[in-house]
């Protein structure tokens, strides 16, 4: 009898420790799945891996564990339990997943490997082909096609997705078939009008047809519907500038960028002159006044003589420090103060307008924020308008050697290294560094004019 009831207590007390384990258990993937759901993903991975040591084959804990490393940028730690999970249970956003964490890890064979999986368990879905187009369409540009035909299955499996057809005009605009993407674009905004990305594709379609009053229009309705995407009135700036440029006075170089016409490294000395002749429409005195004037009426040429003719001026270039940062701790408004100052000596350190729209913005003045904002890109693309800065005799002109850092960065180019270089009687700085995949670039300056001024002062 005692024996029984000893075996008794002892089975209600496993009972009640399996209970208590069972409990701790549930208890810990219930604290990942909250930590998780809130996007605490470093918090959240410990209480999986706990719970993974208990249960070493729940697919669903490996995968959410996978979700938070991919989320952290622990790539391969996703892919390896989005793996184990795959092996416990296949599952069609397991291969999704896969094909995400394997091109976040740069391993684009892989990734379109797990996409293609996708694609065979889930033929209704549209998730893998857009992003099996998108692969193509940034990572092997030359097979322009592969991006359109997925993007083509996109839209013939889920057509009511406006987003798809965006993606099919992306993909026309990538291999430069600009009025297929216009199109396409339009077929969208027909179903769903207020749909940004497509207005922004638009834009950008009318842009390279050379419709600017339209990619104007596109880039407004864009802006109305996704009113803190800023880089949207970058866009529309674009479109005004060349709007406001006469077709002759430039051309779309063969990498789509623009050349104005006339003026670049080797003619410069002939477009001074032209510039400070008696009679010249360029002469500084007008330029200057239309700028405090009328900024957003000015063209690329008119911008980049008023950036030339300041450098002709008997008051020279001001000194490195005249163009400093601003202390953070300065007030707004002083900030502003500060800033009109240095530009009323110096109207074309086109640099400063960018930091005065930022200071608008601050302050909540959108249309003076734009203004500059125009300011600043109608200096710096007027400047890199002036040749493609990769030989002595196609460099940009610079009237200051401080622009050569903000030319480069809106380039995307980092700078490693600088060689002061005469050639043919001018002067260049050449700088080298890397474009934004790591690849060596070696750009040229003219430094003509900032020589003549040094030599000026020195006299």
């Amino acid at each position: 009898m005692k024996n029984i009831f000893l075996f008794l207590t002892i089975c209600f007390f496993c009972l009640i420790q399996n209970n208590i384990y069972s409990q701790s258990d549930n208890s810990r993937f219930e604290k990942a799945v909250y930590y998780y759901e809130s996007g605490d993903y470093q918090i959240a991975i410990p209480y999986f891996s706990k719970y993974i040591l208990q249960y070493p084959h729940d697919p669903i804990a490996y995968k959410l564990r996978g979700n938070c490393y991919l989320e952290i940028g622990l790539n391969s730690k996703a892919i390896q339990d989005y793996q184990f999970a795959l092996k416990i249970k296949p599952s069609s956003d397991l291969l999704f997943n896969l094909g995400s964490a394997y091109e976040k890890e740069g391993k684009t064979d892989s990734s379109i490997y797990y996409f293609h999986r996708f694609n065979a368990m889930e033929p209704n879905r549209s998730d893998g082909f857009v992003r099996l187009s998108l692969l193509f369409m940034y990572n092997f540009p030359v097979l322009g096609d592969s991006a359109v035909y997925y993007a083509q299955k996109a839209v013939s499996v889920e057509p009511e997705k406006v987003a798809n057809l965006n993606y099919l005009a992306m993909a026309y605009y990538s291999k430069n078939q600009y009025t297929n993407a216009l199109e396409t674009s339009q077929t969208g905004l027909l179903k769903d009008s207020c749909f940004s990305p497509l207005n922004r594709t638009a834009g950008i379609s009318s842009f390279f047809l050379k419709d600017y009053s339209s990619a104007i229009y596109y880039f407004e309705r864009a802006y109305l519907y996704s009113p803190t995407d800023y880089s949207l009135l970058d866009y529309k700036i674009q479109s005004l500038l060349l709007s406001n440029t006469a077709k002759e006075k430039y051309t779309f170089r063969s990498d789509t960028r623009i050349s104005l016409t006339g003026v670049s490294s080797e003619t410069l000395k002939k477009v001074i002159a032209s510039q400070t002749a008696k009679k010249s429409t360029f002469s500084y005195k007008n330029q200057l006044q239309k700028l405090n004037s009328s900024p957003l009426t000015m063209s690329l040429d008119e911008y980049i003589m008023l950036y030339i003719g300041f450098a002709q001026q008997n008051s020279g270039l001001p000194d490195k420090e005249k163009t400093i940062e601003i202390s953070s701790e300065t007030s707004l408004i002083k900030e502003l103060e500060s800033i009109q100052l240095k530009l009323s000596n110096n109207p074309v350190d086109f640099p400063l307008y960018l930091k005065l729209a930022e200071v608008y913005l601050d302050l909540g003045s959108y249309e003076k924020y734009f203004e500059n904002r125009f300011k600043y890109f109608g200096f710096i693309e007027s400047i890199k308008a002036t040749g493609d800065g990769l030989s002595a005799a196609t460099a940009y002109i610079i009237n200051d050697k401080n622009h050569e850092e903000e030319i480069m960065n809106s380039l995307g180019f980092q700078i490693q290294s600088q060689l002061a270089k005469k050639q043919k009687n001018q002067y260049y700085d050449v700088l080298s560094g890397k474009d934004s995949i790591g690849k060596d670039v070696t750009i040229y300056f003219n430094l003509d004019m900032p020589i003549h001024q040094q030599t000026k002062k020195v006299k």
